[in-house]
């Protein structure tokens, strides 16, 4: 089992988040803050005018490139407008890490719970921001830029069942970063939607993998997972990219879901362009993909079908609770993140950590469904 000081530290920072929590200003963009593995951790969260207390609302979490941050970000990627207009809530958070070049960035690809433990904190701030707004569950979204786009990946190779879709924006994928893809275990399908830009073709880690390469592995990977339709629609829009008359062409393959144990997955190129959070990608990735993606519905105990896989089949059963005691006993099992359920208020929803509350949480789903 993992480390239990590690339950203390999300308690102390969700008490952290509710004394900053209260009175929050609707219509205009705040900053919040909590203490999380003893440091401070900050984001920027924009609350549309139409929002109304104790009606369900969609979350989005856009999250910056390396050396970036939340307040540059939010004016480059277009998410205020569009959270405004359609009236969702979108929050900008800040990295862990802080290079030498300056700015923040995100310790993406790291399974391994080690300091700043962005994955874990992206999982805290999520359940946090629930219990700050209704938000409604099964349309809680996830996309980033560059370093946030490998963030993006990180938190859909373990909890992919978190979020309704993610949307990587011009990202690294893990093979430039010295690991396999067999550490990318994610625990459901889940739509995901692959940006980049034509001329894209450096290789920024010094992997001798370009982004070209890097992109076609990261697109293969989720079509192999998802498993939707193996020919794509291919839609072209030519698109303005500012104010001077400048359009480029957005070509994009839809591989539709299919049914069963699928979900769409779609990949676009921007013509003559190169590493950037393009114009109109927060524009197209809510109105043709968040809009209309919610997470299907089900239990959070549901991790394991007959064949004892780490994916859901609909029930709450045996096969599940063999599944969830070999992870939740070896803590170095193939499969101990999809067991984390619950946090330690035994709310349904992982905060990292796997320990007694996701054993009660998923008992309780096992007496719910009458076994």
């Amino acid at each position: 089992m993992r480390d239990s000081s590690r339950v203390w530290s999300v308690a102390g920072s969700l008490i952290g988040l509710l004394a900053v929590g209260a009175g929050v200003a609707v219509g205009d963009l705040q900053r919040r803050s909590l203490f999380f593995n003893g440091r401070e951790r900050t984001w920027l969260v924009n609350v549309p005018e139409s929002f109304r207390p104790g009606r369900p609302t969609p979350l989005v979490i856009a999250m910056h490139g390396g050396g970036g941050s939340a307040e540059r970000f939010e004016p480059e990627s277009g998410w205020t407008p569009v959270s405004e207009r359609e009236g969702f809530i979108v929050v900008y958070p800040d990295g862990g890490l802080d290079p030498a070049g300056g700015g923040l960035a995100w310790d993406s690809f790291d399974f391994s719970n080690s300091p700043p433990n962005d994955l874990d904190f992206l999982l805290a701030l999520v359940s946090f921001v629930k219990r700050e707004f209704p938000i409604d569950d099964r349309r809680v979204y996830l996309t980033g830029f560059s370093n946030g786009s490998q963030m993006t990946n990180t938190l859909a190779c373990s909890y992919a069942d978190v979020f309704a879709a993610f949307a990587p924006v011009s990202g690294g994928w893990i093979t430039a970063f010295g690991q396999g893809e067999q550490l990318c275990r994610p625990n459901n399908t889940v739509p995901t939607w692959i940006w980049r830009g034509e001329n894209e073709l450096q290789d920024f880690n010094g992997s001798g993998i370009n982004r070209l390469t890097q992109d076609l592995q990261q697109l293969a990977f989720w079509r192999g997972f998802n498993d939707p339709a193996p020919t794509p629609a291919i839609v072209r829009e030519v698109l303005p990219i500012n104010d001077q008359g400048e359009t480029r062409l957005y070509t994009t393959q839809v591989f539709a879901r299919r049914p069963g144990f699928s979900a769409e997955v779609r990949f676009t190129v921007v013509s003559d362009f190169g590493h950037a959070y393009f114009p109109n990608a927060a524009e197209l990735i809510w109105s043709d993909f968040f809009s209309r993606t919610v997470r299907p519905a089900g239990s959070p105990a549901d991790i394991a079908d007959f064949l004892g896989l780490f994916r859901p089949d609909g029930v709450v059963d045996a096969n599940d609770f063999v599944a969830f005691i070999a992870a939740w006993a070896n803590p170095n099992f193939v499969g101990a993140q999809f067991v984390d359920i619950a946090d330690f208020l035994g709310f349904p929803e992982p905060d990292g950590v796997v320990d007694a509350a996701d054993f009660v949480a998923f008992l309780s789903a096992l007496v719910e469904e009458g076994l």
